[in-house]
């Protein structure tokens, strides 16, 4: 029996040790992706006012919120705030420039958490609404 153990407890250890599949799966994954579902005609006085939150997984070493083409053409701007609020004089502090068929993308990664605007200018939507990011 003594001999027994011998083998199997090192067996048991470098199986355990090896397999991948047996350690823990809270590993920092690389890049964790956000998509957004606005309503349409947020421009438009009779459309309530649009905010949603955003909650980063902590799992992930970057951040992207992917924008969609909206039509031919849409810009994305980001400013620090909430949309009810907004100075259009202000300075964005990111921006994406979508065309169609392609995917746009907004690294969020470093942003403070906390309340912000976009504001899209595109052919099928337009408008400002409120991200809130934790």
């Amino acid at each position: 029996m003594k001999l027994h153990l011998q083998f199997v407890l090192p067996i048991f250890l470098i199986i355990f040790l090896v397999n991948p599949s047996l350690k823990a799966q809270n590993k920092i994954q690389d890049t964790c992706f956000y998509s957004i579902e606005f309503p349409p005609n947020i421009d438009l006085p009779s459309t309530p006012h649009f905010d949603t939150t955003l909650i980063r997984n902590t799992n992930c070493s970057l951040h992207i919120i992917l924008w969609s083409d909206c039509g031919t053409e849409a810009k994305y701007a980001l400013f620090k705030g909430d949309s009810i609020n907004f100075n259009s004089h202000h300075t964005p502090i990111r921006s994406s420039h979508v065309f169609h068929g392609q995917e746009g993308k907004m690294d969020i990664t470093k942003l403070s958490a906390g309340s912000y605007t976009v504001w899209l200018v595109g052919d099928c939507n337009g408008g400002f609404f409120t991200i809130h990011i934790k």
